[in-house]
């Protein structure tokens, strides 16, 4: 099973938060912190998720909204 940031937050009794803040370079993580955190994701073998990111990073869609115009036209030709 791979190793997620939820292990290593348990291992080293921080938050996933804080994990996740470290791993992805925020600079309101103290050095020492992401040290220690980067050292620990490297002894489990820690390796991002790739799919997950970028389901995550991707721009919301919006075909839903597209989607109703052809139908709210149709209904205007064919009333019920």
């Amino acid at each position: 099973m791979p190793v997620t940031i939820e292990d290593i937050a348990r291992q080293l009794g921080t938050s996933v938060s804080t994990v996740s803040k470290a791993l992805n370079d925020y600079s309101d993580v103290s050095s020492a912190t992401k040290e220690r955190i980067l050292d620990a994701a490297r002894e489990l073998g820690y390796h991002p998720n790739t799919a997950a990111r970028s389901l995550r990073a991707a721009a919301p869609t919006r075909s839903a909204w597209w989607s109703t115009i052809p139908l709210m036209w149709w209904m205007t030709i064919w009333p019920s």
